[in-house]
């Protein structure tokens, strides 16, 4: 969608009357947000929120019920592989360790994606335009 995409004045993550329910119930209902290329933004609130629900929609790993959003100006509903290739995501869940930062969780992942694409890439599997 958006390979011209850049980030100075940009936003980064687009959600609009974003809504996932479960059995009936909303887990999340309308969510709006504008987060700007750029900045640090935390998603907090108590257990039961709908944070990972969020996370989950924006990183495509659930469809939402309602609504819509764009990350990098991909959009998850149209563009779910442009939306995975211009993000990366290391859940909390997966560490070994608790000690780690975040920088350190996140190499593991991101080894393995490097290992796969050169794989692909030496399979021409992916094309490198």
């Amino acid at each position: 969608m958006n390979s011209e995409w850049s980030t100075e004045s940009k936003l980064a993550v687009i959600t609009e009357n974003l809504t996932r329910e479960f059995n009936g119930k909303a887990a999340v209902e309308s969510l709006n947000l504008k987060i700007s290329a750029g900045t640090v933004f935390g998603l907090l609130g108590p257990n039961g929120a709908g944070k990972s629900t969020t996370i989950k929609m924006l990183t495509t790993m659930l469809s939402p019920t309602r609504g819509t959003a764009s990350v990098a100006g991909h959009s998850i509903l149209n563009d779910p592989v442009g939306v995975r290739k211009s993000m990366g995501y290391v859940s909390q869940m997966l560490s070994a360790d608790g000690a780690l930062t975040g920088f350190e969780n996140q190499l593991p992942s991101q080894c393995y994606i490097n290992l796969q694409y050169s794989f692909l890439m030496n399979q021409q599997l992916v094309s490198t335009r």
